[in-house]
C-alpha cells in the first residue's frame, strides 16, 4: 500500500531551496504538516498570524509529473504543532489524498511505515506503534537492525498503519539520542483541531454514507443502481438515491442538499444517456463546493458504457485517474469491489482516458448538449483544424463575422455578451480557433472553474492567474515567486510579469479567452481585476509590446452592473458582440435544416414556447426529428416533471430554492415584470429572464409556465 502514500506526499522547502520537511494531502488541494516545519521553512516567529499571507514552496517528488507548487498557510496551531497548507495551483496529475482514521482499537504492536526527507530523495522507515505519552502523542519505534529510522526531515510525514490500511497520525518529533530509535506522531484525533478534517477523518469501524447520482429512468444506469443498493446496504453502508420524481418540491430539493452535505462520497453514474444531465452536473458541482468547505463528499464516477471524455462542465471537478468502469452486468461484482476499495482509499490509479470530443457525421443529427465543450480547442490542428467546429445546425450570426475580423487584428479587446446557453462559449472558441489558425498562441480560462479558494483576494487570484498563464505557456514557474516578493500592488506585479517575462519568452501573439468572467462578481475584488484588463488595453497606445496580447471576454450581465466606473471598464472599449436568442427567421432556418418537421401555426407556437432559446430550440427539434415526438405531445409535456425538459428545469428550480431572495425576485418578475437591480443581474446571468427596457420577463414561456406553478 506504499503507492497510496506516494500519491499524497509533498516535500516542503525552505527559503534557500533546501528540503526542510514533509507534508501530505488531506483533500484535493490541502495538505497538513507540522507548524514547526512552516516556521523553519519561512524563518518566522511563533507569534505570526495568517494575515501575513504566508506561502511555502512544495512539490510531489514521487509522482511521474514533476511540478513545483506553492502553498498558502491556511491553518496554524502552534500549541498542537499543526499547520494546514492550501495549494495555490492545481496539483500534478495523479496526486491523491490519503485515507485517515481515528482507530477504535488499541494500536500497540501494529506495524507502520512512513516516508520522510532526511535526504532530498526521501527514505522509507518502518517499525511498530506503541502507546501514547502525556502529550497524547503516539510513540513509534524502529525495531529493525538495519535500514532508516525516523530523523529530521520526517516531520509532517503520514504514519501508515499496515493493519488498518490507513494513516493514523503525523510524525512530529524523533528522539535525538542516536542510540534510541524512537519517535512520536500526532494521532488523527488531535489533528482534528483543524476543523477541515472533521468531515474527512472517521473512526475505523464507521461505514461511509453514499449519495448515488444518475439520470432517472436511464438504462443501464438503473440496473447498476439497483445492484449497488442491494449489495452495499447489506454491507452496512448508508445510501441515498434521488428517486422521488413526484416530490420535486421545495422539501425534496432541500433533502437532496442536506444528503449531499452529509455524504462521504457522491457516486455519479455517467452513461451516454446521463453524461449531459444538467441535474447530475449540478449535483457534482454542489458536491465539489461542499468538499472545499467541509472536506466531503468525494466524487467518484462510474463510467457506464462511456468510453469518451467526461462532460466538459464536470471534468475539472473529477480526478481523471480515479474512476470505475461498467460495461455490462458481468461487471457488477467487480464494480462493487472497486467501489469499496475507493471508500477505503485503496482504489489503484487508472490511466487517464484518452479521447476527444466526438465528431458526429454531418448527415446525422447530434444530441444537443447543455454546454459547449471548450476542450475541442486543444484538439484543433493548424491549419484545417476547424473541421471539429463544423456543425450544420450552427446558426451563424452577425457576431460571427465581426469576430472573424477582430481575430485578424493585433491587440484586440473583444467582449461577448449573452445569456446562458446562447452560444457565447461556442463563439469564444471559434474566435480562439481563428487566432490559432493565424499563428497566435491561445489560452482559455473558464472563471467558473476557478474555485473559491483562489478568489479570496486580488493577490491570491492574480497569483493564480499568473501561474495559469505561465504553466500553459510551459515557462519557468519559479519566476513568479520573484515578482510576487516585490513591494508592489498585485496588479503591478502581474503587469510587470507580462512585460518583462511573458512577452520576452513567447515568439508569437497571445490571445487569452476569459469565459464567464462576470462570475467574479461573487468576489470583493472584481472591479480591480476589470480595471486591470482596461489598463492593459490602454497600454497599447503607448507601448507596442502590448499589441502581442488580445483578450476575448465572455459575460452574461449588463456591463454597467459589472463595474460602475466608466473609465475603468474594459467592456466599453474594443469590440462588443451582443448575442441574442434566435430570431423568428433563424428558428425557421433551423427548422429547414432539420428537414422541416413543423410548419404554420405549430412552428409559431414552438418559437413562442422557447423564445428562440438556442439550446432549448435545438433540443426541441432533436426531439421532434429523432425521438419522433409530435409537436402537440412535446408542447403538452414540456413543463412537466417527467417531461423531456424536466432535467433542465429542475436544475434551475434547485438553484432558485437555495436563495430565497432570488426566488422572490423571480416571483416578482412573473407577477409584476420588475425586480431590484441587484438581483436582476444574477437572474440575467443565469439566463432565466430578459430585460426589455424598464420591464423584465421570463426568458421564454416554458420558464414562465414552469415557475408559475413552482413559486
Amino acid at each position: 500500500m506504499s503507492q497510496l502514500l506516494d500519491l499524497s506526499l509533498l516535500r516542503v522547502y525552505d527559503q534557500s531551496n533546501q528540503v526542510i520537511g514533509t507534508s501530505f494531502l488531506v483533500d484535493d488541494i490541502r495538505a497538513i504538516t507540522c507548524a514547526h516545519v512552516v516556521k523553519d521553512a519561512l524563518g518566522i516567529r511563533e507569534d505570526v498570524d495568517l494575515s501575513a499571507q504566508l506561502t511555502v514552496k512544495v512539490d510531489f517528488p514521487l509522482l511521474p509529473q514533476q511540478k513545483t507548487c506553492f502553498a498558502r498557510v491556511c491553518f496554524l496551531d502552534w500549541d498542537a504543532d499543526i499547520a494546514g497548507l492550501e495549494l495555490t495551483s492545481e496539483p500534478p496529475l495523479g496526486a491523491q489524498p490519503v485515507r485517515m482514521i481515528v482507530p477504535d482499537t488499541e494500536l500497540w504492536s501494529h506495524s507502520f511505515r512512513t516516508m520522510g526527507f532526511s535526504m532530498r530523495e526521501g527514505v522509507w522507515a518502518s517499525g511498530v506503534l506503541r502507546g501514547k505519552n502525556a502529550e497524547g502523542w503516539i510513540q513509534i519505534e524502529d525495531t529493525k537492525s538495519a535500514g532508516y529510522s525516523i530523523q529530521p526531515g520526517f516531520s509532517g510525514a503520514p504514519v501508515w498503519d499496515e493493519d488498518l490500511k490507513a494513516v493514523v497520525g503525523m510524525v512530529v518529533a524523533a528522539d535525538k539520542n542516536i542510540n534510541v530509535k524512537a519517535a512520536f506522531c500526532i494521532p488523527c484525533e488531535l489533528l482534528l483541531r483543524w476543523d477541515l478534517l472533521k468531515g474527512r477523518i472517521k473512526t475505523s469501524g464507521q461505514k461511509a454514507r453514499l449519495f448515488l447520482s444518475y439520470k432517472r429512468d436511464a438504462q443501464p444506469d438503473q440496473k447498476v443502481v439497483d445492484f449497488l443498493l442491494e449489495n452495499l446496504s447489506d454491507l452496512g453502508y448508508t445510501l441515498f438515491i434521488d428517486t422521488e420524481t413526484l416530490r420535486a418540491g421545495e422539501d425534496w430539493l432541500k433533502r437532496i442538499d442536506q444528503e449531499l452535505k452529509q455524504s462521504d462520497f457522491l457516486v455519479v453514474l455517467l452513461s451516454p444517456a446521463s453524461a449531459d444531465s444538467e441535474m447530475v452536473q449540478s449535483e457534482v458541482h454542489r458536491a465539489y463546493e461542499y468538499r472545499k468547505l467541509y472536506g466531503n463528499p468525494r466524487v467518484l464516477p462510474i463510467r457506464v458504457t462511456l468510453d469518451g471524455m467526461l462532460p466538459y462542465s464536470i471534468s475539472a471537478f473529477l480526478n481523471p485517474l480515479q474512476y470505475i468502469v461498467w460495461n455490462d452486468e458481468s461487471d457488477n461484482e467487480r464494480v462493487t469491489r472497486e467501489l469499496m476499495q475507493a471508500i477505503q482509499g485503496e482504489l489503484p490509479a487508472k490511466d487517464p482516458t484518452i479521447a476527444t470530443p466526438s465528431v458526429v457525421p454531418e448527415e446525422n443529427i447530434s444530441r444537443p448538449v447543455p454546454e459547449f465543450d471548450a476542450r475541442i480547442l486543444d484538439e484543433l490542428r493548424e491549419p484545417g483544424g476547424t473541421v471539429r467546429l463544423r456543425d450544420r445546425f450552427y446558426i451563424k450570426r452577425d457576431e460571427d463575422r465581426r469576430m472573424e475580423n477582430e481575430m485578424k487584428r493585433l491587440g484586440s479587446t473583444v467582449t461577448i455578451r449573452a445569456a446562458r446557453q446562447s452560444g457565447k462559449s461556442s463563439l469564444l472558441v471559434r474566435g480562439l480557433d481563428l487566432a490559432k489558425q493565424s499563428g497566435a498562441k491561445t489560452l482559455l480560462l473558464d472563471m467558473q472553474r476557478v474555485d473559491k479558494d483562489h478568489r479570496t483576494s486580488i493577490d491570491v487570484f492574480l497569483r493564480y492567474f499568473a501561474e495559469f498563464i505561465v504553466d500553459k505557456l510551459m515557462l519557468d514557474a519559479d519566476v513568479i515567486d520573484r515578482y510576487w516578493k516585490r513591494n508592489l500592488s498585485p496588479q503591478e506585479k502581474l503587469t510587470n510579469l507580462f512585460m518583462d517575462f511573458v512577452f520576452e519568452n513567447i515568439d508569437r501573439n497571445l490571445v487569452i479567452g476569459l469565459d464567464e468572467i462576470d462570475d467574479l462578481l461573487q468576489t470583493n475584488f472584481y472591479s480591480e481585476f476589470f480595471g486591470l484588463l482596461r489598463s492593459w488595453h490602454n497600454l497599447r497606445a503607448t507601448d507596442e509590446v502590448w499589441d502581442k496580447l488580445s483578450t476575448i471576454m465572455v459575460i452574461s450581465t449588463e456591463p454597467y452592473l459589472l463595474i460602475s466606473d466608466f473609465h475603468q471598464s474594459p467592456f466599453n472599449v474594443g469590440t462588443n458582440l451582443n448575442l441574442q436568442d434566435f430570431t423568428d427567421a433563424q428558428v425557421r432556418d433551423l427548422n429547414e435544416r432539420h428537414g422541416t418537421p413543423l410548419s404554420g401555426r405549430d412552428l409559431d407556437e414552438l418559437f413562442q414556447t422557447f423564445g428562440g432559446h438556442p439550446f432549448l430550440t435545438r433540443k426541441a427539434f432533436y426531439l421532434l426529428v429523432v425521438e419522433k415526438f409530435s409537436w402537440k405531445a412535446l408542447q403538452a409535456k414540456s413543463a412537466q416533471e417527467d417531461g423531456p425538459f424536466a432535467d433542465h428545469l429542475r436544475r434551475y428550480h434547485w438553484m432558485i430554492q437555495q436563495d430565497p431572495a432570488l426566488r422572490d425576485a423571480l416571483r416578482s418578475i412573473i407577477k409584476n415584470n420588475r425586480c431590484s437591480e441587484e438581483l436582476l443581474h444574477r437572474l440575467l446571468q443565469a439566463g432565466l429572464v430578459k430585460a426589455l427596457g424598464d420591464l423584465v420577463q421570463c426568458r421564454c414561456d416554458l420558464y414562465r409556465t414552469y415557475f408559475e406553478d413552482k413559486l
